[in-house]
């Protein structure tokens, strides 16, 4: 019984040693491709990556194209996502505390399956996706300033390994 334990441990440490190598590879490789942009940021927290997208008061207009500069990190950020298909990926929206809760809860939503569906559409598989809206109930900053409403309308990529 001990050999197993030892050898079960040791295949553990190398899934373990993987898991993080394929982490640090696609955030070295998140962080090149936004370099340059304004409007995503990426932190790392274990081996959770976490991109943060700002968004405008209308997240509709990345769909119609008013926001060309967002296609292409889309393009970016897709075609790393594709590139390690042991990712699992949940999108996660947020709104200011402008509007009733249940306005706010349906936007959130809107905003994250926005993200899945231009992801999905640049090849990334659907099924390795989740959306999730939080509304108001997670802000970043305070929601008395128009600073800190804007922080806080924002979509989250939380990008991890396949469990």
């Amino acid at each position: 019984a001990i050999g197993l334990n030892t050898k079960g441990t040791v295949l553990g440490a190398v899934s373990i040693d993987l898991s993080n190598k394929m982490m640090d590879e696609q955030e070295s490789e998140m962080r090149d491709a936004m370099a340059s942009s304004e409007s995503a940021v990426i932190k790392r927290e274990g081996n959770i990556l976490i991109i943060t997208l700002k968004t405008d008061a209308d997240f509709s207009q990345i769909l119609t194209n008013h926001k060309p500069d967002h296609l292409d990190e889309f393009d970016e950020i897709a075609r790393i996502m594709i590139k390690y298909p042991k990712t699992a990926i949940v999108v996660e929206g947020h709104t200011d505390n402008v509007g009733s809760d249940t306005y706010n809860l349906f936007l959130s939503k809107r905003r994250a399956s926005t993200i899945k569906y231009l992801l999905v559409q640049r090849g990334v598989s659907t099924h390795r996706i989740n959306v999730v809206g939080y509304g108001e109930s997670r802000p970043l900053s305070t929601n008395t300033t128009v600073d800190g409403r804007q922080m806080n309308r924002r979509v989250d990529l939380l990008i991890q390994p396949k469990s």
